[in-house]
């Protein structure tokens, strides 16, 4: 696999000699080819030509602007269907306000799954953070992933990803400051499998997240420490994140990112500590508290025993919660507590009949999942033998049928 050097470019960068973007060692140039359902970048037919003149490879991005997904792909592909891409065709998808997770995902997967039936080859390019906060195991995987990481290297490259490395360079050939890359072949060839696995254990996943940069973390966290503006044990400064790194870090972002309480060290995080240190005033956002998401969390303490804080913060231990919850009622796991996975819970807490003769499908769901027996929310003969099994356990009337004595037993 060869790794090449690249470019990405709008209308803002001046590009006034493209031989010499070329022998600088430029090998793809990402231009800018939409915005939204109405932008169209003025310079992308000039600049098309331009590189096509002189053979250097380019390819086209549209960023996205959080309108219905299918349409901005179709805004996208009626202005470069008649252009040859050298590359895959790119989604810009970026943390800047419009989005929920769920609309993220949602977006990303139609636009993605549109243009793919139009016959593009795609890929995705994002933060590094955004990605693998929202968007990683809820997306295609059969596209290529480019990611920005400014300071150190995003957590899939080279294996997986491209990289971003700056959002500032400068380069022969043009005299603005420009995006530079590192792109992998399928950035050229497109991807047929690239799925990233991130570890789910909060601690694995915070170490594989901050990679070669554990030590500096450590050490900077410990310098917060000596300034008095965090508390708690100082960390041996070994460059591995095990539970004393990882539980420092989410005090601090608990302290100063409560956004953003995730354990994972990007951009970010390295950012308000260094702010930090340097004496800066450091704003601390104040969470977005969603009153139907505390309900889930009030009511997923009840459901599921788990502990979480009732305080409509969509966190980590919210998000995982909510997944183990998905998969004990035969949902998708995606940690959303979306309209399907509060209409379950709603479900299980009316405390239906459930029986051979009754048809509850997520409340039979959890009964299986509490008897820890083969879940597929029907309840069949197995259910009913498991549910009298428990019955006289429990020095009930063994019927078969859960009514409100055995669902009484299950909540005590």
């Amino acid at each position: 696999m060869g790794i090449k050097k690249g470019a990405d470019v709008y209308e803002g960068n001046n590009i006034y000699d493209f031989n010499k973007l070329k022998s600088g060692g430029i090998e793809l140039l990402i231009q800018k080819a939409t915005q939204g359902l109405t932008h169209n970048d003025r310079l992308l037919t000039y600049r098309y030509n331009q590189c096509k003149s002189i053979s250097l490879p380019i390819t086209f991005y549209h960023f996205a602007g959080g309108n219905d997904p299918v349409e901005e792909a179709k805004h996208y592909y009626n202005i470069v269907k008649n252009l040859k891409a050298d590359g895959v065709h790119i989604l810009d998808i970026e943390n800047q306000g419009v989005w929920t997770k769920a609309k993220a995902i949602d977006f990303t997967n139609k636009y993605i799954g549109y243009l793919q039936s139009m016959g593009l080859k795609m890929g995705l390019y994002s933060g590094a953070s955004f990605f693998y906060d929202w968007l990683a195991g809820n997306i295609p995987t059969n596209i290529a992933l480019w990611l920005a990481s400014y300071g150190k290297q995003p957590y899939g490259y080279p294996d997986k990803v491209s990289w971003q490395y700056s959002e500032s360079g400068s380069i022969p050939g043009i005299n603005s400051p420009t995006d530079l890359d590192y792109f992998r072949d399928d950035m050229f060839k497109g991807s047929t499998n690239n799925a990233i696995v991130i570890n789910t254990d909060p601690v694995i996943k915070a170490k594989q997240f901050v990679g070669s940069n554990a030590l500096e973390l450590q050490q900077k966290l410990n310098k917060l420490i000596d300034l008095k503006l965090l508390t708690g044990t100082k960390l041996t400064e070994d460059g591995i994140i095990g539970n004393a790194s990882y539980n420092l870090l989410i005090t601090f972002q608990k302290k100063y990112i409560p956004t953003q309480v995730d354990g994972l060290a990007g951009n970010r995080v390295f950012g308000v500590i260094n702010d930090l240190i340097a004496g800066k005033t450091v704003n601390v956002s104040k969470p977005v508290v969603n009153t139907t998401l505390k309900t889930v969390q009030i009511n997923l303490n009840r459901i599921m025993n788990a502990g979480l804080e009732t305080d409509g913060i969509d966190g980590r231990q919210t998000q995982s919660a909510v997944r183990r919850f998905q998969s004990a009622v035969k949902l998708q796991a995606d940690g959303i507590a979306g309209k399907n996975t509060q209409t379950a819970i709603n479900e299980i807490l009316s405390f239906p009949l459930c029986g051979l003769k009754y048809t509850h499908k997520y409340a039979t769901a959890y009964i299986q999942y509490r008897f820890q027996i083969a879940i597929d929310g029907i309840f069949g003969q197995g259910t009913a033998n498991a549910t009298k099994t428990y019955q006289k356990n429990k020095g009930l009337t063994a019927d078969g049928v859960v009514g409100p004595s055995t669902w009484k037993k299950l909540f005590e």
